[in-house]
């Protein structure tokens, strides 16, 4: 598997507090059957701000102590959709996952216009946003998602929605998505080894007994993969995440 959307980087934001919660946040995705990983640390104005020289110090630093577990890193960011990251984008001072991608993070009080403007927007400057967490967002439903999808888009699932720990109406939100292929990637989004670890081979095994073997490997290593090695390209014209 690989797991797209995690704070196992130390000092840096609300993840692991420091290097040794880290080291056991790795061993525990090693443990599952991670086998790639994508640390994706929180820029959002006002609260999460470290650097980008700050986030690759630290990346360098546990990248070694990944690899002696098996893992292999990649480093991008989870970009919160405010004037900072569109500051970035202006200035092309973004980490991408693989070649285009940016996991692109909203806040609950977003309207669905200026949701498909920041799509839109992101898409401009050359990139494929792939939507964090959607199941969290009050205005997320089934034809807003194909049509961001429609758009260019990708969207993102949390394994502890499929699994339930986000509460009944969350998980409900998560496997109609899921039912009726909307999500592209589903990623961990662990913070931490206690209230937020990884569960990524326990939502496995739920997607596997319900939508069956091929959609478990789609969305939880092919379309990772694809993103982070392949480049996925534009969706209309380059090659498309299945």
């Amino acid at each position: 598997m690989i797991d797209l959307h995690c704070h196992l980087l130390p000092y840096v934001d609300d993840g692991a507090n420091d290097l040794e919660e880290a080291i056991e946040l790795l061993s525990l995705e090693a443990k599952q059957g991670v086998t790639e990983i994508c640390l994706t640390p929180h820029l959002r104005k006002g609260i999460f701000e470290t650097p980008d020289e700050k986030i690759r110090a630290q990346y360098e630093r546990i990248r070694p102590i990944a690899e002696s577990k098996g893992l292999k890193l990649h480093l991008s960011r989870e970009y919160h959709w405010d004037e900072l990251t569109r500051e970035r984008l202006e200035d092309g001072d973004v980490i991408p996952m693989g070649q285009n991608v940016l996991l692109t993070e909203f806040s609950a009080r977003y309207s669905v216009v200026e949701l498909l403007q920041a799509v839109k927007m992101v898409r401009t400057f050359g990139y494929v946003p792939l939507i964090a967490h959607v199941e969290r967002y009050p205005l997320t439903t089934e034809a807003l998602m194909r049509e961001l999808r429609e758009m260019g888009a990708y969207i993102q699932v949390n394994a502890d929605a499929v699994l339930g720990y986000d509460g009944r109406y969350v998980k409900k939100l998560a496997w109609s998505l899921l039912k009726e292929g909307l999500a592209d990637v589903i990623a961990s989004d662990a913070h931490s080894t206690g209230a937020r670890p990884p569960r990524m081979r326990e939502c496995r095994e739920q997607i596997r007994k319900k939508l069956g073997e091929p959609q478990a490997e789609r969305l939880l290593s092919e379309n990772p993969g694809t993103i982070l090695n392949e480049s996925p390209g534009e969706r209309r014209y380059g090659r498309q995440i299945p």
